[in-house]
C-alpha cells in the first residue's frame, strides 16, 4: 500500500514540475537572464567593454543619484511602514467595534475587491455574449456560425 501512495506521489511531484516548467522557463528567459546582462554591462566600460568600476564611481559622485537614493529609502521606509503597522493598528481598532459597525466597515474594505471582479465579469459578458456581444458580431460579420463563449 505504501508502494502505491509513494508512485502516486512521485507522479504528483512530476506533474507538478512539468507544469512549473514553462514559468521558468518564461522567467529565465525574461527576467534573470537580463538582470544577468544588465549587472555584466554595469561593470563595463562603454568603448573598450573592459571591467571597470569608473561607472559606480561616476554614479555615487552625482548629487541627483544621491538625492534619488535618498528619496528611495525614504519611500521605502514610510511604505513598508504603512503596509506592515497600520493594518495591525486597523485590526485592533475594528477588533474593539460593535459587531454591526465592524462587520460594516470590513464590507466598506472588502467592497473594492468585489466590485473589480464584477465589474470585469459584466465587461466579459457583454464582449462573448450569445446574442450580439462584440466578439459574437465580429465574428458573425465575417460570415462565420455565432459560437456560444459563455
Amino acid at each position: 500500500m505504501t508502494n502505491h501512495i509513494h508512485r502516486l506521489r512521485r507522479r504528483d511531484e512530476r506533474t507538478a514540475f512539468l507544469m512549473l516548467f514553462p514559468a521558468f522557463i518564461i522567467l529565465t528567459v525574461f527576467g534573470v537572464i537580463p538582470l544577468i546582462m544588465a549587472a555584466v554591462q554595469s561593470f563595463q566600460d562603454y568603448n573598450t567593454h573592459a571591467f571597470t568600476l569608473a561607472n559606480y564611481d561616476y554614479i555615487f559622485k552625482t548629487p541627483e543619484f544621491l538625492k534619488s537614493f535618498q528619496n528611495v529609502i525614504l519611500f521605502t521606509a514610510i511604505i513598508t511602514f504603512c503596509q506592515m503597522i497600520l493594518p495591525f493598528l486597523f485590526a485592533h481598532v475594528i477588533k474593539g467595534m460593535l459587531a454591526k459597525a465592524s462587520q460594516f466597515v470590513k464590507i466598506i474594505i472588502y467592497l473594492p475587491c468585489l466590485i473589480s471582479s464584477v465589474a470585469t465579469s459584466v465587461i466579459y459578458a457583454f464582449i462573448l455574449n450569445y446574442g450580439g456581444g462584440l466578439l459574437t458580431s465580429i465574428w458573425s460579420s465575417l460570415g462565420k456560425e455565432p459560437i456560444s463563449f459563455l
